[in-house]
């Protein structure tokens, strides 16, 4: 850009720049209205008088009640201000209690209670209280709310005012045990005859009320059945599997088994000859190298039992030579086809491995060779025998222009030599050869380059 465009940008960017400061100057600023001073403002302010406490008061509709036991009132509270939240409070529960919208209710309790109802307005507390005094008669209800028999079966449908049931239970029981509820809770009641008890024998429960003399008794009359003795012998014995070293019978309790060592978990199957009982079967597992015992314990419901044992004994992993010959259970299956499925999903793990080993290897090869190719290329490049080589060529195609020079020098006119006797003419200097020796090897780099490219 010329010396005189350079001065002419200058100068308008300046005056770009004064014109909006030059315009905000020379506005004239709008002229205030004029306002006659008030005295009043000048004069000093008055004292602002204080903000006025809000009043609050509670009062309560009644402010004493004589209510029965059980019965109940709601109270209501009137409240300044209107929207202030009232909170219900009574000194005994017991008497008499009272919930968030003022509902008093009489317990079973006699006696006289303070219900107070407090207001909280800016942090001051206004309370108003109403005084509840219970009364309550001497209760004369001797029934029962419900009755059942835990050990027994009660014949009849319970009903408070029918006071005699029969009772069925087993020949072995000697004291029922009744669960019952009173109707009155100031009632009281108890039970007599209830200890070794025979068929027809009759337990009273007798209920008195609160008055000491009303009364019922509700009478039970025992029947016992009959049950059959429950047999504790099993049916059946075995482990799956694996075979007991003794021929089972009923009457026989002590059994021995052996297992390899590759097992510790057996599975005992028991089967009792009473359907009645019931079978529980322990130490089956987790089992240690050498003797185990196993435990099949039969019981009745009357809880007697009888227990049976196996003796099992987990060969030692050394002493194992050869397979075990007995039967396969599902679970040995099983286990078989989980460690063949674990075998398979390891060699797809190797394998998945050796490929990704191969990839890395194959990348980290071709890495290198693309390295050293590039650093061989670039070597060759600016080899100093390969710079050498090109200088030569570059020199002689130079002397074959000169060359070229030299005969059509020779092809003009003929000079004559009449004024130069005994001197032949000069050989040409080659300029072309002395100007490339001339050049900086930071030129000649520069043709080099640019003559491949051309090629």
């Amino acid at each position: 850009m010329k010396i005189k465009n350079k001065i002419l940008v200058i100068l308008t960017s300046i005056l770009l720049f004064m014109v909006p400061c030059f315009v905000w100057a020379i506005e004239e600023p709008e002229p205030s209205p004029s306002v006659s001073p008030d005295p009043s403002e000048t004069s000093s302010p008055p004292s602002q008088s204080p903000e006025p406490e809000i009043s609050s008061s509670i009062t309560l509709n009644q402010t004493e009640v004589n209510l029965n036991a059980g019965e109940s009132i709601t109270l209501v509270a009137k409240v300044e201000p209107e929207d202030s939240n009232v909170i219900w409070s009574s000194n005994d529960e017991f008497i008499a209690t009272v919930d968030s919208n003022g509902k008093v209710t009489a317990g079973n309790k006699a006696g006289t209670a303070t219900i107070t109802a407090t207001i909280e307005v800016e942090g001051t507390k206004k309370t108003a209280t109403c005084t509840v005094k219970v009364t309550r008669s001497i209760g004369k209800d001797a029934t029962l709310k419900s009755l059942k028999i835990k050990n027994g079966t009660l014949n009849e449908n319970f009903d408070p005012n029918v006071f005699e049931y029969t009772v069925n239970i087993n020949t072995n029981i000697s004291e029922i045990v009744i669960d019952y509820e009173r109707s009155d809770q100031n009632a009281t009641a108890f039970v007599t005859n209830n200890s070794n008890l025979k068929n027809g024998s009759i337990v009273e429960l007798k209920v008195v009320a609160e008055d000491k003399e009303t009364n019922h008794i509700y009478k039970l009359k025992i029947v016992k059945d009959e049950v059959k003795a429950t047999s504790l012998n099993l049916k059946s014995l075995e482990i799956n599997g694996y075979a007991l070293n003794e021929t089972f019978k009923a009457n026989t309790t002590k059994y021995t088994a052996n297992i390899p060592y590759e097992i510790d978990t057996i599975t005992v199957e028991a089967s009792p000859e009473d359907s009645d009982a019931k079978v529980t079967i322990s130490g089956t597992s987790k089992l240690k190298v050498g003797n185990n015992t196993v435990s099949i314990v039969v019981k009745d419901s009357k809880g007697n039992s009888k227990t049976y044992q196996i003796e099992v004994t987990r060969e030692e992993e050394a002493s194992v030579t050869e397979k075990p010959t007995s039967i396969i259970t599902s679970s040995d299956a099983n286990a078989s086809g989980v460690m063949a499925n674990n075998n398979h999903s390891n060699s797809d793990k190797n394998q998945s491995d050796s490929f990704l080993k191969y990839l890395i290897v194959s990348l980290a090869c071709l890495i290198l060779f693309i390295i050293g190719g590039i650093g061989i290329y670039f070597y060759m490049k600016t080899s100093p025998k390969r710079l050498r080589k090109e200088l030569s060529k570059y020199s002689n195609d130079n002397s074959e222009e000169s060359f070229e020079d030299d005969e059509n020098e020779i092809e003009s006119p003929i000079i004559e030599t009449s004024s130069f006797p005994h001197e032949l003419p000069k050989e040409q200097p080659d300029y072309n050869l002395e100007k490339t020796k001339e050049l900086k090897k930071e030129e000649l780099l520069e043709m080099l380059f640019n003559d491949e490219e051309d090629v």
